[in-house]
């Protein structure tokens, strides 16, 4: 029935000449783009300490389950299953490892979700970010790389991230020592996926051509990937909250900076480093590391730096301005000192004159 349904599609995007290929492909590559994860970097920075967490344990943490699921039941994709489906253009070259479930709708709901629960009373905020979800997700069946169930899947792995990273974090937050529970929980738990995901059978089906229908290295190297993401935020959230404790309540040029500087320093870090890191550690940990020093460098290293720049430029220059105001103040009050007693001076001039 699942296949059914993409054949379906299939069949309307061939009366309809295609006319919304162009449109679902790209919407549906958006939010795999690295950019993401720079926006997120930038509200984090700049806007909202709280929320950048939030974000990131969700996207993150929703990626790791679904790269688990993915590599633990290993369902191959609809046009293996079925030759009569035949994906949208480059889709299939961009759907790499198994379908279920579906990484892409996991990470729109991460992404677009996070917000949502952040600002749950603003019904059409929370309703325009649903439909955002559900346009992933119906995009990821109308290209024809995944069925039904691998979008819904995909959708309710993050749905219960958002969840569980909501109550985690606030938990962290209640006492002291308890984000170093929650990191050492996390590290063993990516320890055990990393181990079981690397010693675990894969099918080993070829096609018609002599090739792996799908090959088990590549979807190992995206578990060292997610593992090195994974423990990146970890131990950059921990260090930021014991030795930096960094605030976002800062001037506008100042946010401006951290962004331009973090930004930009970010993607070269992640570009710079990832033929080295292969040469150095090979395709597994040299993905391991490739995907943990942007993380770190972004959570714990730039704060770090961010608040040394802020005290020893910005504090200052907020002294001087807080001098400056108090100074104004004072002589405001002096000047209507003066001339409140000029109205009285005036006042009994006028009593006498009388």
């Amino acid at each position: 029935m699942d296949l059914d349904y993409l054949l379906q599609l299939q069949h309307f995007r061939e009366v309809t000449n295609g006319f919304f290929d162009t449109f679902f492909e790209y919407y549906s590559l958006l939010v795999i783009q690295s950019w993401f994860y720079v926006i997120v970097a930038g509200i984090y920075w700049c806007f909202s300490k709280k929320l950048g967490q939030y974000m990131l344990f969700n996207m993150i943490g929703s990626h790791l389950v679904t790269i688990c699921l993915k590599n633990t039941f290993c369902v191959y994709r609809p046009w293996i299953r079925d030759p009569n489906i035949v994906p949208v253009g480059d889709a299939k070259s961009t759907a790499l490892g198994f379908s279920f479930p579906s990484g892409h709708s996991s990470i729109a709901a991460a992404i677009f979700g996070s917000p949502a629960v952040w600002f749950r009373k603003h019904k059409w905020f929370v309703g325009v970010m649903a439909v955002l979800i559900f346009l992933v997700m119906f995009s990821r069946n109308y290209l024809g790389v995944h069925t039904p169930q691998d979008v819904v899947v995909g959708c309710g792995v993050s749905c219960l991230c958002l969840f569980i990273n909501w109550k985690v974090l606030k938990w962290a937050d209640a006492a002291p020592m308890r984000d170093i529970v929650v990191a050492i929980a996390g590290t063993i738990i990516t320890a055990a996926f990393l181990i079981f995901m690397t010693f675990k059978s894969y099918p080993l089906d070829y096609g018609s051509d002599g090739k792996l229908l799908s090959d088990p290295e590549r979807g190992i190297w995206s578990c060292f990937a997610t593992a090195g993401m994974t423990l990146g935020l970890l131990c950059g959230w921990v260090a930021e909250r014991h030795f930096v404790k960094f605030s976002t309540a800062v001037g506008g040029v100042e946010k401006l900076i951290r962004f331009v500087v973090g930004a930009s320093s970010l993607y070269a870090l992640s570009k710079g480093t990832k033929t080295l890191a292969f040469e150095l550690f090979g395709m597994r940990w040299g993905r391991f590391v490739w995907q943990f020093l942007p993380i770190f460098t972004g959570i714990f290293l730039w704060p770090l730096a961010f608040q040394a720049l802020h005290r020893k430029v910005f504090k200052k220059n907020d002294g001087m301005r807080q001098n400056q105001i108090a100074q104004d103040e004072r002589e405001h009050a002096e000047d209507i000192v003066r001339q409140a007693d000029i109205a009285m001076k005036e006042a009994i001039c006028f009593v006498i004159a009388v």
